[in-house]
């Protein structure tokens, strides 16, 4: 079977690249919900200045861009200009791929910069970021207006916002207070391997109600007063020990007890919470 070849009128094809032109510079919002405005149609094919021709289409893609900014009230964002070229070969001094693409990126950038910090009020941070390299292969000899290459050359204006969500601070880790050493009840706590613990009654009072209870003398191995400022008594088996019987016989002193303490290794003047 023999292929029908269609033959396009001259005003056909212009008519295709119309189209193509069109619907690529159309503005489109993208996924994090910026804009993106393409002014690749506002360049003439190999060149990197901006087609004063074309003023009018610039000023109503600037518009746009200013307009969705205004509209949105944008505080956090930046503007990216990706550019892109097909693999058509460019005139001298722009052979090398993708050097067109950044020299037509930077000129937007030019542009663009002054223009939005008038009409913002603001000096927007806009950055130029790689050129894109089409993947539609171009050898000598090929149609270079063909619409699939026309497809791959943009220079895209993408709003991109940047607000950050509000990072929970880090609670400061607050230093527990060295007890009042005072008042002691020492059962074995410097024992190796941390099997004892020392305890730390607030006051005189709850000292004298721990050591004076008739359910726990048994448990004093020997016991010091001096005045209204020191007392402490010491008791001669392990923690776990030492709580396992005072859960059983005296549960309802324990708030006077304390947490466990350790002496801190790093400075035996200071204890630290048992863990």
């Amino acid at each position: 079977m023999s292929k029908k070849i269609i033959r396009l009128t001259e005003s056909q094809f212009k008519r295709i690249i119309n189209k193509v032109i069109s619907e690529q510079a159309a503005p489109t919002q993208n996924n994090n919900g910026g804009l993106t405005v393409d002014f690749g149609t506002n360049f003439q094919s190999g060149q990197f200045q901006l087609d004063t021709s074309k003023q009018g289409d610039i000023n109503n893609k600037v518009l746009q861009i200013v307009d969705f900014i205004k509209d949105k009230k944008l505080k956090d964002f930046k503007v990216v200009i990706t550019p892109g070229e097909s693999q058509v070969i460019n005139q001298a001094p722009f052979q090398q791929p993708g050097s067109l693409a950044a020299k037509r990126g930077e000129i937007l950038k030019a542009y663009l910069q002054p223009i939005l910090q008038k009409s913002l009020n603001i000096s927007p941070i806009i950055e130029v970021s790689a050129p894109i390299i089409g993947k539609t292969p171009y050898v000598r000899g090929n149609n270079k207006n063909d619409p699939k290459y026309f497809a791959e050359q943009f220079v895209k204006a993408t709003i991109v916002l940047t607000t950050q969500p509000t990072p929970t601070p880090t609670p400061t880790p607050q230093p527990t207070p060295n007890p009042n050493k005072g008042f002691v009840i020492n059962v074995r706590g410097d024992a190796a391997g941390g099997v004892g613990a020392f305890y730390f009654p607030k006051t005189l009072a709850d000292w004298l109600k721990i050591k004076n209870d008739p359910r726990l003398w048994v448990f004093f191995s020997s016991t010091e007063q001096r005045g209204d400022y020191y007392a402490g008594t010491t008791v001669d088996m392990n923690d776990n020990a030492f709580k396992e019987y005072w859960l059983s016989k005296a549960p309802d002193i324990v708030p006077l007890l304390g947490p466990p303490y350790l002496r801190d290794p790093k400075n035996s003047d200071n204890f630290i919470l048992k863990k």
